[in-house]
C-alpha cells in the first residue's frame, strides 16, 4: 500500500534550498576561522596580562589594542556576513517547505531575528517547524539557539565592560565568547545540513524533482573567501600596519619651551609657552628627572609612581618650604609612548597657584 500523494499548490515552486544553505555554512566556516584567531588572541592576552595593563595604561592606547581591534572589526564583519547569509538560507527554506504543505511561519518569520524579544524564541521556533518537516534533531537545535544566545550575551557583557575599562571581565568575556560562538556555529552548519536534507526528501516524496539551487557552490566559496580577507585585513590594518607606519611619522615637537630649572611657562590650547618668571606665569619647573631606562614604555601609572615622590623630595630644597607648609602644588610632565620611541626619558617637576591665579614672580629661594 502506497502513501497517498499530498496534494501540491498549483504556484510555481521556488528552487532549492541547498545553495543558500552551502552559503551559509561557508559563511559559518569563516566565522569559526574569525573565533578561533579571537579565542587565540585572547588566551595569548591573557598569559602576559602584567604586560597588557601597561599597553592599556599608556596614552596610545589604540595602538597597543591595535590587533584586538583588527580583529574585532573582522569579527563583526563576518557576523553580519553570516547574519545575511542565514536569513537567505531560511528564507528559501521556508518557501520550499511551504510550496509543500501548510506551515504556521511564513518565509518573513526569518526576519523575526531583527525583532527586538521576539528575537529571542520566534526564530528558534521557525527553524524547530523546518526541522520537523524532515529530519529533526531536538537536542542538537536546542544546543545551537543555546550557545547562541549565550554567545551574544557574552559579547554583550565584555562590551559594557570594555567601555567601563575593565579590562580583565572584558578580555574573559570575550574568550568565553569565542569559545562559545564556535560551538554554536558548528550545530549552526549541521543543522543546515539536516534540514536542508529533510527537505529535499520531502520534496521526492511528494513526486517533484529537486528544485534548481538558487545560489551557487561558487557563490559559497566567494563568501567564505570574502570573510577569511576581511579578518586578514582587519588584523592587519589595525594590528600591524597602522601602528607601525604612526610610530614612524617624524615626531613632532610638542611644545617650544625649553625644560630647564627655573624655567617658567604657561599653556595655551595647544602648546606651552615659555615666559618670564618676573611676569604672569601658570608654572615653574623645578627638577628634571631622568626616568630609568626600561626597552619598553612602562605606561602612565607606573611612570607616575615613580615620579611623584621624586617631585615631592626635590620640593622643599626649591623652595625653602616643606610641602604641606606650602600654598603652592606640584605637577610632573612625563613622555607619552610616542615620544619614548625617540628616546624621550625626562620627568619635569613644575609648582603651580592650585587657586588658578597666576604666579608673577619666581619662586626659587635665593642662594
Amino acid at each position: 500500500m502506497t502513501a497517498p500523494v499530498v496534494p501540491l499548490p498549483t504556484r510555481v515552486a521556488p528552487g532549492s534550498a541547498g545553495g543558500a544553505g552551502r552559503l551559509a555554512q561557508a559563511t559559518l566556516f569563516g566565522f569559526i576561522g574569525v573565533e578561533l584567531v579571537s579565542l587565540l588572541t585572547g588566551i595569548v592576552t591573557l598569559l602576559r596580562w602584567e604586560q597588557r595593563q601597561v599597553e592599556l595604561n599608556s596614552e596610545e592606547a589604540f595602538f597597543a589594542d591595535g590587533w584586538d581591534f583588527g580583529v574585532g572589526f573582522a569579527y563583526f564583519g563576518v557576523f553580519i556576513i553570516c547574519g545575511i547569509a542565514w536569513l537567505i538560507w531560511q528564507y528559501q527554506a521556508h518557501s520550499n517547505l511551504s510550496s509543500m504543505t501548510a506551515t504556521k511561519y511564513r518565509p518573513a518569520a526569518a526576519f523575526w531575528i531583527l525583532v527586538p524579544i521576539a528575537s529571542l524564541f520566534v526564530p528558534f521556533l521557525a527553524i524547530g517547524e523546518l526541522a520537523r518537516a524532515g529530519i529533526d534533531r531536538p537536542i542538537l537545535r536546542r544546543w545551537w539557539w543555546g550557545l547562541y544566545l549565550a554567545m551574544n550575551a557574552l559579547v554583550g557583557v565584555s562590551s559594557v565592560a570594555g567601555l567601563a575599562e575593565m579590562w580583565l571581565p572584558s578580555l574573559i568575556g570575550g574568550i568565553a565568547a569565542s569559545a562559545v560562538g564556535i560551538g554554536a556555529a558548528i550545530c549552526a552548519i549541521r543543522l543546515i545540513s539536516l534540514i536542508n536534507s529533510g527537505l529535499e526528501s520531502r520534496r521526492a516524496s511528494a513526486g517533484r524533482p529537486a528544485g534548481r539551487p538558487t545560489l551557487t557552490e561558487r557563490a559559497g566559496l566567494f563568501w567564505a573567501g570574502g570573510a577569511s580577507l576581511l579578518t586578514v585585513m582587519g588584523g592587519s590594518l589595525f594590528g600591524v600596519a597602522l601602528p607601525e607606519i604612526v610610530r614612524n611619522l617624524p615626531a613632532v615637537p610638542e611644545t617650544n619651551l625649553a625644560f630647564v630649572v627655573g624655567a617658567c611657562f604657561s599653556e595655551t590650547e595647544v602648546d606651552f609657552i615659555d615666559v618670564s618668571c618676573n611676569g604672569p606665569h601658570e608654572a615653574e619647573v623645578y627638577e628634571v628627572l631622568e626616568y630609568p631606562e626600561a626597552s619598553a614604555y612602562p605606561g602612565d601609572d607606573l611612570i607616575a609612581d615613580w615620579a611623584e615622590p621624586q617631585c615631592y623630595a626635590q620640593f622643599e630644597p626649591y623652595t625653602g618650604v616643606p610641602y604641606p607648609d606650602s600654598a603652592l602644588e606640584f605637577g610632573y610632565l612625563f613622555p607619552s609612548a610616542q615620544g619614548w620611541q625617540v628616546g624621550d626619558r625626562e620627568v619635569i617637576c613644575y609648582l603651580f597657584d592650585p587657586s588658578g591665579d597666576d604666579l608673577t614672580e619666581p619662586v626659587a629661594q635665593a642662594a
